[in-house]
Protein backbone atom coordinates (compact mmCIF):
# COMPACT_ATOMS: atom_id res chain seq x y z
CA UNK A 1 0.00 0.00 0.00
CA UNK A 2 1.50 3.38 -0.74
CA UNK A 3 1.61 5.94 2.06
CA UNK A 4 -1.16 8.54 1.87
CA UNK A 5 1.36 11.02 1.72
CA UNK A 6 3.51 9.68 -1.11
CA UNK A 7 1.06 12.28 -3.48
CA UNK A 8 2.43 15.24 -1.07
CA UNK A 9 5.86 13.75 -1.54
CA UNK A 10 5.71 13.88 -5.33
CA UNK A 11 3.62 17.14 -5.33
CA UNK A 12 6.88 19.24 -2.84
CA UNK A 13 9.61 17.20 -4.11
CA UNK A 14 9.41 16.40 -7.52
CA UNK A 15 6.76 18.52 -8.71
CA UNK A 16 4.77 15.57 -9.96
CA UNK A 17 1.05 15.30 -9.80
CA UNK A 18 -0.21 11.53 -8.74
CA UNK A 19 -3.79 9.83 -10.08
CA UNK A 20 -4.84 6.96 -8.80
CA UNK A 21 -7.97 4.74 -8.85
CA UNK A 22 -8.58 1.23 -7.52
CA UNK A 23 -6.33 -0.43 -10.61
CA UNK A 24 -3.45 1.63 -9.83
CA UNK A 25 -1.57 4.94 -10.43
CA UNK A 26 0.28 6.99 -12.61
CA UNK A 27 2.81 9.86 -11.91
CA UNK A 28 3.57 12.73 -14.03
CA UNK A 29 4.65 16.24 -14.27
CA UNK A 30 3.24 18.98 -16.09
CA UNK A 31 5.04 21.64 -18.12
CA UNK A 32 3.41 24.06 -20.28
CA UNK A 33 3.54 22.26 -23.30
CA UNK A 34 3.40 18.41 -22.29
CA UNK A 35 2.27 15.46 -19.74
CA UNK A 36 5.60 13.85 -18.86
CA UNK A 37 4.69 10.32 -17.69
CA UNK A 38 6.30 9.31 -14.43
CA UNK A 39 5.47 5.82 -13.33
CA UNK A 40 2.36 3.40 -14.59
CA UNK A 41 1.37 0.67 -12.62
CA UNK A 42 -1.54 -1.38 -12.63
CA UNK A 43 -2.04 -4.25 -9.77
CA UNK A 44 -1.23 -7.69 -10.84
CA UNK A 45 -4.72 -8.95 -11.26
CA UNK A 46 -5.55 -5.83 -13.43
CA UNK A 47 -2.89 -6.30 -15.91
CA UNK A 48 -4.22 -6.53 -20.12
CA UNK A 49 -7.78 -5.34 -19.25
CA UNK A 50 -7.04 -1.64 -20.65
CA UNK A 51 -6.65 -0.11 -17.06
CA UNK A 52 -2.92 1.77 -17.32
CA UNK A 53 -5.20 2.75 -20.72
CA UNK A 54 -8.15 4.20 -18.39
CA UNK A 55 -5.63 5.69 -16.05
CA UNK A 56 -3.47 7.66 -18.65
CA UNK A 57 -6.79 8.82 -20.33
CA UNK A 58 -7.28 10.72 -17.16
CA UNK A 59 -3.98 11.83 -16.87
CA UNK A 60 -4.69 13.39 -20.34
CA UNK A 61 -7.65 14.97 -19.32
CA UNK A 62 -5.97 16.62 -16.72
CA UNK A 63 -3.14 17.95 -19.41
CA UNK A 64 -5.36 19.02 -21.61
CA UNK A 65 -7.46 21.35 -19.15
CA UNK A 66 -3.58 22.95 -18.09
CA UNK A 67 -3.42 23.34 -21.80
CA UNK A 68 -0.75 20.60 -22.41
CA UNK A 69 -0.39 19.50 -26.35
CA UNK A 70 2.04 16.00 -25.87
CA UNK A 71 2.17 13.27 -23.74
CA UNK A 72 5.96 11.70 -22.92
CA UNK A 73 7.25 9.13 -21.62
CA UNK A 74 10.52 7.35 -21.47
CA UNK A 75 10.87 3.08 -20.91
CA UNK A 76 13.75 2.61 -19.71
CA UNK A 77 15.70 -0.71 -21.10
CA UNK A 78 16.67 -1.79 -17.91
CA UNK A 79 13.29 -2.25 -16.46
CA UNK A 80 11.86 -5.35 -15.88
CA UNK A 81 8.13 -4.62 -17.56
CA UNK A 82 9.87 -2.48 -20.75
CA UNK A 83 8.17 -5.08 -23.47
CA UNK A 84 4.68 -4.84 -21.47
CA UNK A 85 5.33 -0.87 -21.13
CA UNK A 86 5.84 -0.51 -24.67
CA UNK A 87 3.02 -2.91 -26.06
CA UNK A 88 0.84 -0.98 -24.10
CA UNK A 89 2.33 2.72 -25.14
CA UNK A 90 2.16 1.81 -28.58
CA UNK A 91 -1.41 0.64 -28.56
CA UNK A 92 -2.09 3.50 -26.50
CA UNK A 93 -0.97 5.40 -29.76
CA UNK A 94 2.18 6.93 -28.95
CA UNK A 95 5.34 6.88 -31.75
CA UNK A 96 8.89 6.01 -30.74
CA UNK A 97 10.42 9.56 -31.38
CA UNK A 98 13.96 8.22 -29.83
CA UNK A 99 15.47 4.72 -29.40
CA UNK A 100 18.92 4.40 -27.96
CA UNK A 101 20.23 1.65 -25.95
CA UNK A 102 19.32 2.31 -22.79
CA UNK A 103 16.06 3.77 -22.88
CA UNK A 104 12.84 4.47 -25.73
CA UNK A 105 11.31 8.07 -25.76
CA UNK A 106 7.82 7.77 -27.10
CA UNK A 107 5.45 10.70 -27.66
CA UNK A 108 1.91 11.29 -28.67
CA UNK A 109 0.04 14.40 -29.34
CA UNK A 110 -3.06 15.49 -27.51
Amino acid sequence: MISKYYPEYLQEYKNHEYVENEYGFATFELTPDAIIIGDVYVRPDYRKQGFATEIITDVCAIGRKQGCKHIVATIYMGYAGKEISLLAALKFGVKIISAGADKIIVAKEL
